[in-house]
């Protein structure tokens, strides 16, 4: 029994590692289309999950990760998500000045 438990433990501590990590980029604002109509439009990228990851949450939650951590590379302050599913996830990147 407790070797039961202790496997269920370690299944459900794995499929939310990727919450535990600090977001690398705080600052970049999710929005809507219409919000980012003044802001200069850097790029579009599209990511898949890992289909070899045997934890679907933590695959798409990964998947998302890259996607924030591309729009933070490419020096955008708003992202602009397409779609989002568990599989795939289509995001616009902008840069907005300050008001």
């Amino acid at each position: 029994m407790r070797y039961t438990m202790a496997i269920i433990g370690m299944v459900l501590s794995l499929t939310a590692c990727p919450h535990w990590f600090v977001e690398p980029y705080p600052d970049l604002i999710e929005t809507e289309k219409p919000m980012a109509a003044e802001c200069r439009f850097i790029g579009m990228v599209t990511e898949t999950a890992d289909a070899s990851n045997p934890f679907p949450a933590a695959a798409e939650a990964n998947m998302v990760l890259r996607v924030r951590e591309r729009a933070g590379q490419m020096g955008a302050t708003h992202i602009v998500w397409l779609h989002k599913s568990g599989t795939m996830a289509t995001a616009e990147f902008y840069r907005c000045s300050p008001e």
